[in-house]
């Protein structure tokens, strides 16, 4: 997770925990744009989320998996009972 906003100097960071929870302790208050990201899923944002002093300030999302990936294209066609014997040349 990534926080923004013109009260900071630069970006505040932070990765999730062992409850898949992130969390950004001592914000100052004010503004912020909010990017949440996981490797291979596409990136959420959450614009105009105010963090207020001495309160927790929420914010639900839900990020997608990645995608499944493909199954690999068969390279060939085994007949049941073969032998196939790579230094043969065909």
């Amino acid at each position: 997770m990534i926080a923004t906003s013109p009260e900071l100097t630069q970006s505040m960071r932070t990765v999730t925990d062992e409850s898949d929870q992130f969390r950004l302790s001592c914000l100052p208050p004010g503004t912020y744009r909010v990017v949440f990201r996981s490797p291979g899923s596409p990136e959420v944002e959450r614009d105009h989320v105010t963090v207020h002093a001495g309160r927790i300030t929420p914010v639900f999302v839900k990020l997608q998996p990645p995608p499944a990936p493909e199954e690999p294209e068969p390279t060939g066609v085994l007949v049941s009972g073969a032998t196939l014997d790579a230094a043969a040349g065909g």
